[in-house]
């Protein structure tokens, strides 16, 4: 199996079967071999006050002064409408120049309004350790999330910030 010149990643010559999906495997592995494997990590979610999370399938990788957050959690109760929703407790804290940076893109599914709400993961101003998730419905100009946080809404987003 041929391998990129720079990194040694092996890639598969063509992705047809029988070979195809074996060697795509191995390249996933050969990219978590180099950057590292996905540490598990426990987030807080507040809305004015503490939300109960369940199921939730956290990660991190560290890849040199980068932290490559994943978050996919299922509340199970709810907070109060017209606040921030606020994630805390991430495996690293920002470096200060990117406090109220744009890190990600993220989204709260609302099930009783049956409304995903899709916008960008930013840390909190003055924070160095919460993330914020700006979100509005629909299109640019559609109303932002002001409800409350309710049993199964659903949160997910991706993010990477320089760790302090």
């Amino acid at each position: 199996m041929p391998t990129t010149t720079n990194l040694g990643l092996h890639y598969p010559a063509s992705s047809d079967p029988p070979n195809g999906p074996l060697q795509l495997g191995q390249l996933a592995n050969d990219f978590d071999a180099f950057w590292g494997p996905w540490t598990p990590w426990t987030c807080t979610v507040t809305q004015s006050g503490s939300v109960t999370i369940t199921a939730q399938d956290c990660a991190y990788r560290l890849v040199g002064k980068q932290v490559h957050l994943r978050v996919f959690v299922l509340c199970s109760t709810g907070g109060t409408g017209a606040n921030k929703v606020v994630v805390g407790g991430v495996p690293a804290a920002v470096a200060p120049v990117a406090s109220g940076m744009i890190a990600g893109y993220g989204r709260i599914y609302d099930v009783s309004a049956v409304t995903p709400y899709r916008g960008t993961v930013e840390f909190d101003v003055g924070s160095t350790t919460n993330l914020v998730l700006e979100l509005a419905a629909g299109l640019a100009g559609a109303a932002t999330f002001t409800a409350a946080l309710n049993t199964n809404d659903l949160i997910s987003y991706v993010c990477r910030y320089p760790k302090s």
